[in-house]
């Protein structure tokens, strides 16, 4: 049975409900009201759930499908601007005990030469990658506890990490290796990893052991779970994905959306990274031989969807769920006191809009300038970012202190009570004193998305989130709802404080190279 906090795989993975979910997204493929319903909510960038996603995958109208690659790029544009990160893989051994049907390294495969890298050549390959421009690397090695322990993983770990090239150092080591144990994923931890990623290939448990019928890789269940370990021995910055053609593609999405739906649920954060590679020939793999490989059109699909399902994979969950608390704390105040707190909200969503578009144009403008190894011009746009916000925030707070009344109305209509008005009212205008926190907030932001450092966005949302529940839960009940909203610009100077501590920490300098 269905259960997203299950830790069994075939509970969180649930067969029945993915073939329910496909029925019901083939069932709705033509029922425009419903996609158009999904298009527009989904325009707020909170994503939408397993079986919304398979509508919006299913459809068959060509004038929603356009509009959905459109709003795929607009929420692209609107969390990460023109930007990629990219990171360069590194093999360390191709040595491998599993007999994956679908991978030239499985262990039948007596044509390919089989080579571990010693930690000299490691090193060599390392300094190479750097003079590319590479910060950022993911260590990839085939399964086998002889060739390749995790002391291996670790020592190649620590040499990589201690390489102080002319470009400076690696900034980040992600690790791509086989699933293990709660304590070797704590190892993992303790040596400072990015990212642990490891795909699922395919969720459809039958098709999965007949992929894999030999090797420590065959037991669904342990592969499945092993993000739960791994989260378990702390590191909570994960990366799944499936490997599409291996099974049919409407099984292996909805599988890959109910586990990062899981994720969240059962460890409180979901994947960092969600990747789609699909099947391609390769030495003794004959793509022709799967038969549900994927054509260019679907991959496309797929990934659109993909970007309107889960904008934010890191991020979502956590704010969604602290506001529905917050507004949890206002429904005992009454009807009219949550009119009036809702109207207040859609005004603060308006006004930030402008904040985070200064701080979406400065991300570009930092990377482009770090590209070129134009250091004194990163300062220099950030000061700008920030007067901007000053000039913003002037104007917004004179908007709200002479006119808060009728941008209550707008909201409000008629029916508006005196008390609707009120707390509307008093909730703008104590925002309106404070949204220059929120714009150095968006353009500290801003700079470390165009440095590529994005690890302080989570801690410094959630601070800034629980400083609004904590006032919110202990006081409003207390002392009144005004407590709801005295402690939003708290939180917002505290995000500004976290994020501008982890800028201080990295500012980069002449001799830095750009994120990759």
């Amino acid at each position: 049975m269905y259960d997203v906090k299950s830790r069994v795989a075939t509970e969180f993975i649930d067969n029945k409900e993915i073939l329910d979910t496909i029925a019901y997204a083939k069932q709705n493929k033509s029922n425009r009201k419903l996609i158009e319903q999904l298009i527009h909510r989904a325009k707020d960038c909170k994503g939408l759930t397993h079986r919304e996603a398979a509508v919006l995958l299913e459809c068959d109208q060509a004038d929603l499908n356009e509009q959905m690659f459109h709003l795929a790029k607009q929420i692209k544009q609107k969390l990460y601007g023109n930007r990629i990160v990219m990171f360069a893989p590194l093999y360390l051994s191709n040595y491998c005990v599993n007999g994956c049907t679908y991978c030239p390294y499985h262990y039948k495969n007596k044509t390919i030469c089989r080579k571990k890298l010693t930690q000299e050549e490691i090193r060599r390959e390392v300094i190479a990658l750097q003079d590319m421009g590479h910060k950022r690397l993911a260590l990839e090695a085939g399964e086998d506890p002889v060739n390749n322990p995790l002391e291996y993983i670790l020592e190649s770990i620590e040499t990589i990490y201690s390489i102080q090239h002319k470009n400076g150092a690696i900034r980040r080591v992600n690790v791509n290796i086989a699933a293990t144990t709660v304590e070797n994923y704590k190892k993992l931890r303790d040596a400072g990893i990015g990212t642990y990623i490891l795909f699922q290939e395919t969720y459809h448990k039958e098709n999965y052991e007949k992929l894999h019928p030999t090797g420590p890789k065959h037991n669904y269940a342990y592969h499945t779970e092993a993000m739960d370990r791994a989260m378990e021995a702390g590191i909570d910055d994960v990366g799944i994905g499936v490997l599409f053609g291996l099974n049919m593609y409407r099984y292996d999405f909805v599988g890959l959306l109910m586990h990062a739906e899981h994720l969240e649920a059962a460890m409180g954060v979901g994947p960092h990274t969600i990747s789609v590679p699909r099947i391609r020939p390769a030495d003794d793999i004959d793509a022709e031989d799967f038969k549900d490989a994927i054509s260019d059109e679907i991959f496309e699909k797929i990934v659109a969807v993909l970007r309107i399902a889960v904008p934010s994979v890191l991020q979502q969950s956590t704010v969604s769920i602290g506001m529905m608390i917050v507004q949890a704390v206002v429904n005992p105040f009454g009807t009219q006191a949550l009119a009036g707190y809702a109207a207040t909200m859609r005004v603060e969503n308006v006004f930030s809009l402008i904040f985070v578009s200064i701080g979406n144009a400065v991300s570009p403008y930092i990377y482009q300038n770090f590209g070129a190894k134009k250091i004194d011009r990163l300062k220099k746009g950030y000061h700008a970012a920030l007067v901007l916000d000053l000039c913003f925030a002037v104007i917004a707070f004179a908007v709200i202190e002479t006119l808060h009344t009728q941008i209550s109305s707008l909201f409000l209509g008629k029916d508006g009570t005196a008390l609707a008005y009120q707390v509307s009212g008093d909730y703008m205008r104590w925002l309106g004193y404070f949204f220059i926190f929120m714009g150095i907030k968006m353009a500290t932001d801003g700079v470390l998305r165009g440095l590529g450092i994005m690890r302080p966005f989570l801690i410094a949302n959630m601070v800034n989130l629980a400083i609004r529940l904590s006032v919110a839960l202990i006081c409003a009940p207390r002392f009144g709802i005004a407590f709801v909203w005295l402690a939003v610009p708290a939180g917002w100077l505290a995000n500004f404080l976290v994020s501008y501590a982890a800028l201080r920490r990295s500012w980069p300098t002449e001799n830095a190279a750009a994120p990759q």
